[in-house]
């Protein structure tokens, strides 16, 4: 025994039970002094005091990593010991022993914390990984020695997110709730008997044709509510609810219950749409505290036209596109905020129902009239082999500070999660890229592939079959194509370098092409400015492979049976007309939308022939062509064969079309399709051109309507 101060202590006979040593100090006061003992007592080895489950998460969702990078539910062991514990042959249990998850060789140290996360995979390489996961509703979680008695037991409540459950002090019996979980450190931040719980309304969120009352009520006891209705989150400092609100028009009220020594509730948000005149369009109305330039929480209701309610949860907003005086907001699902995903069928015409994000759209196209063109594109093109965004038009109503409404389009969100719904992918197996502003950007996965198939096609000779198959093998000819195609029919001024999605599921997935942001499509006025058609050299690929007789061939054949059906002037008037009547429909019953679609329209009517005369022109005749009409003016007469001379003898006049000019089609043009071509107009035998009349060449020649 050592001895400090002024005396000295009587000798003290301890009894020794193990043969670890712990130091204790002792103070006293002996004739009026103080006096420190410190005293070194022999522990033997026959003790180990019991580990325990010391702190618990069931809903990890802005909290702690893993070694994945993924926020899981954890379990906090604590080591009593002043030594370090080997948990081989400790054990884990969510349902009492009946199956167990069992530790792997390592140790906890003296004083020390273990943490497990519950994420269902049993796997241990790095951090600790149970087999099961924590019922958010509430489970027992067990400890079993090496010896399989059940050493400590937890019986975990309903908890709600990055609240945990544990002991304070660290090891002892009583269990408390704590807002600021501290994994991996002592259970020092401070300690509540529980949660508040939610306020509940007297009416339920949803259509009312008058004004109404609202009560709000809690079940805790002596509890304060706190309200907003501007969309921010309510805290103490917000208007505290005292009597029963007048509801005189279309209201989200958050709420918020405060109670002494309990965690606040969480947020509960009712929406109160008055005043609505039911049509065929759904509502959304949408509650966040400032305009969302990068991501911030928001509270989502989704409402059916006949005012059902399915969908009400807590999301992430942000603003996307550049729309400053109707914002589009890309809506996000995340852990963080409840759930990672929407459960529901938004859209009626696709099979699924969960999503990790939505885009509430309003587009670019003008400031005045309501936008319709990048909608209608998708209408028109839905069969076509290319992606594109589903959509829904709708009412929102939009909460940030005021509320404003108006009509705006629901669509898929085009991402890495919508082609793995769609393709039933694993994220990890999909490369998504975008040309934007001129630059091709990863926007999931890598572009390594694509840029050694864009170098592999500029170094090639495409004309040759070889190279022509390979590149073709790794890109969906199909969707290229109708890709291609839609974007000449619609004259987007954006979309070479821009607006471009393109992306392909590993590991020998064939690049594919997705539709996206056609606002800027369907202007008859800029149809002579901005030729789509010829700047298709700055697409990716299309030199190259336009070096290939049977990819020419291939694109003008669906060129033309896509404007005599897809394209039909007919079709897309109905379209048009279709997606017109709904927006006012909407409008008239709800507020004004301005729409007009006679652009549009003249746009339809005109672009298929339009077409046809630039296809014609640029590429020196490419198109349907006349057998025999040598001189492109659509008749086939004396002059033709009089101009195939002149390209032959004088070098003054070149074919629009060669293939028109080989009279014979013996895949070439020379004096024997002159001479065919007089027999044809002057033997009274009679002596028939081969086809085609106003079609395409179905003999492979190495001449065609390209100029070649």
């Amino acid at each position: 025994m050592a001895v400090h101060g002024e005396r000295q202590l009587a000798a003290v006979k301890i009894r020794t039970f193990q043969r670890l040593a712990r130091t204790f100090v002792m103070a006293g006061i002996v004739s009026g002094s103080i006096v420190y003992v410190s005293v070194r007592i022999a522990l033997g080895p026959a003790e180990v005091l019991p580990l325990r489950i010391n702190e618990v998460v069931s809903g990890n969702a802005n909290g702690l990593l893993d070694d994945e990078n993924n926020r899981s539910d954890w379990i906090e062991i604590y080591n009593q010991n002043q030594f370090p514990v080997g948990l081989g042959g400790y054990s884990l249990s969510d349902d009492s022993g009946r199956t167990r998850w069992p530790f792997p060789s390592v140790e906890i140290p003296a004083r020390g914390y273990a943490i497990v996360f519950a994420d269902g995979t049993g796997l241990s390489t790095g951090a600790l990984h149970a087999n099961f996961r924590i019922d958010a509703d509430g489970e027992s979680i067990s400890l079993f020695s090496p010896q399989r008695e059940m050493i400590d037991e937890v019986q975990v409540p309903q908890l709600i997110d990055d609240i945990s459950y544990g002991r304070q002090p660290d090891g002892w019996v009583a269990l408390r709730f704590f807002d600021v979980p501290t994994p991996g450190g002592a259970n020092i931040s401070t300690a509540y008997d529980g949660v508040a719980g939610k306020p509940g309304p007297s009416i339920p969120s949803g259509f009312y044709p008058s004004p109404q009352r609202l009560t709000l009520m809690s079940t805790t006891q002596g509890a304060s509510i706190f309200i907003t209705t501007n969309g921010t989150t309510p805290t103490r400092q917000s208007t505290g609810y005292t009597n029963p609100m007048e509801l005189g028009g279309t209201v989200m009220v958050r709420a918020r219950t405060y109670a002494p020594n309990l965690i606040a509730s969480p947020v509960e948000t009712f929406t109160y749409i008055l005043d609505r005149e039911k049509t065929g369009t759904g509502v959304i109305a949408l509650s966040y505290a400032q305009t969302p330039y990068q991501e911030l929480p928001a509270h989502l209701d989704y409402f059916l036209p006949n005012g059902n309610h399915v969908i009400s949860q807590d999301v992430g907003v942000e603003v996307h596109g550049h729309n400053i005086d109707h914002p589009s907001l890309a809506l996000y699902a995340r852990r963080r905020y409840g759930s990672g995903e929407i459960l529901y069928q938004v859209f009626p015409d696709q099979p699924f129902t969960s999503y990790e994000g939505l885009l509430l759209r309003y587009g670019s196209e003008t400031p005045i009239y309501f936008p319709l063109r990048d909608a209608l594109a998708r209408e028109l093109t839905s069969n076509m082999d290319f992606d594109s965004q589903a959509y829904l038009l709708v009412r929102a109503y939009l909460v940030n500070g005021t509320i404003n409404t108006s009509a705006y389009w629901l669509r898929e969100k085009m991402n890495e999660h919508f082609l793995a719904a769609h393709y039933d992918l694993n994220l990890e197996d999909i490369d998504l890229l975008e040309w934007s502003n001129y630059e091709l950007q990863v926007r999931h996965g890598d572009d390594a592939e694509y840029r050694t198939l864009l170098n592999y096609a500029a170094t090639h000779d495409l004309s040759q079959e070889e190279y022509y198959n390979y590149v073709t093998s790794r890109i969906d000819l199909d969707s290229y194509l109708d890709y291609v195609i839609t974007n000449v029919y619609l004259n987007r001024i954006d979309w070479l370098r821009h607006n471009i999605a393109i992306w392909r599921g590993r590991p020998d997935g064939k690049w594919r092409w997705v539709l996206f942001d056609s606002d800027w499509g369907f202007y008859k006025e800029r149809a002579r400015e901005w030729n789509t058609i010829s700047i298709l050299e700055q697409f990716d690929f299309w030199t190259d492979l336009s070096k290939n007789n049977e990819f020419r061939s291939r694109f003008m054949s669906a060129f033309e049976q896509h404007l005599a059906t897809t394209f039909a002037p007919e079709r897309v008037i109905f379209a048009v007309e279709n997606l017109k009547t709904k927006i006012r429909e909407e409008s008239d019953a709800n507020g004004f939308v301005r729409v007009s679609t006679s652009g549009i329209e003249d746009f339809a009517r005109t672009r298929p022939g339009e077409l046809r005369a630039i296809m014609n022109n640029y590429y020196a005749g490419n198109g349907p062509f006349t057998r025999g009409d040598s001189d492109g003016d659509s008749n086939f007469d004396g002059s033709d064969y009089l101009f195939t001379l002149r390209f032959l003898f004088l070098s003054d006049a070149r074919p629009p079309c060669l293939d028109a000019a080989d009279t014979n089609d013996d895949g070439g043009v020379n004096i024997a399709d002159v001479v065919f071509a007089i027999r044809s107009l002057y033997d009274p035998r009679g002596v028939p051109l081969p086809p085609p009349i106003n079609g395409y060449d179905g003999t492979e020649d190495l001449i065609d309507c390209f100029g070649r």
